[in-house]
């Protein structure tokens, strides 16, 4: 059991899936290299945006911000 999981903490071929689907539901098995996923999707929480999203959001764009700045005058590609 995962838990809460964001879209951006999947990977793509799994949050396609996940998103896609009416929940509850049970998705067919995706086979990985490491073995098979089976995921029940119970819920399909839709964010809200209030302060401590709008801060997070803020924090990461800002953060991307600083290293491409930084990369920039450094000519540095390493820092991500």
């Amino acid at each position: 059991y995962l838990g809460v999981q964001r879209r951006q903490d999947l990977k793509p071929e799994i949050s396609a899936a996940v998103f896609a689907t009416k929940p509850p539901q049970l998705l067919k098995p995706i086979v990985k290299a490491k073995g098979i996923s089976l995921i029940l999707v119970e819920e399909i929480i839709q964010p809200e945006l209030n302060d401590q999203l709008r801060y997070q959001i803020w924090s990461e764009l800002f953060g991307e911000w600083v290293i491409n700045q930084i990369e920039s005058v450094s000519g540095v590609t390493s820092l991500r």
